[in-house]
């Protein structure tokens, strides 16, 4: 992050999970087509932060980015499964919460993110829904390193 002024900052998140899912709609799941999977989801996300200060403090964010899903496999038979090339979503995210800061540099906070990822509506049938909403609640610490300098 790159602070923009007392109490807010620009920056990029990058993350990466490895997660549990129920995959639909592919023969490596076998004859039902469902299947127990999982997935890797990457996500880069440009950010925009306002809200921090010594003690109490309202915090909120907002990322605008792309989350990109791959490597697809079933838990049963470790079998790969579609899309076998990945798929990207558009992101956007909205993120309100509270921190308390114990200096200019140390804080502890606690967000709610609220997210909505639009998928490509190639493949999908006229009744499914092309988006996604996702809800995360970070705890975190930050912590500033280096130099401010200011102008005379």
């Amino acid at each position: 992050e790159q602070a923009s002024d007392n109490q807010g900052a620009w920056g990029l998140t990058g993350t990466y999970a490895r997660l549990p899912l129920t995959h639909r709609g592919d023969p490596g799941c076998g004859v039902l087509e469902v299947c127990d999977a999982h997935g890797d989801v990457w996500q880069l996300m440009g950010t925009f932060r306002m809200g921090g200060g010594v003690g109490f403090h309202q915090v909120v964010e907002f990322g605008l980015g792309v989350t990109h899903f791959r490597n697809f496999t079933a838990d049963d038979t470790d079998e790969p499964l579609v899309p076998r090339d990945g798929d990207n979503d558009f992101t956007l995210a909205v993120s309100y919460g509270f921190g308390f800061g114990f200096s200019t540099r140390t804080q502890v906070f606690l967000v709610q993110d609220f997210a909505t990822m639009w998928h490509q509506r190639h493949g999908l049938s006229g009744s499914e829904s092309n988006f996604v909403q996702q809800r995360t609640t970070r705890i975190g610490l930050r912590y500033g390193m280096g130099n401010r300098t200011t102008r005379r």
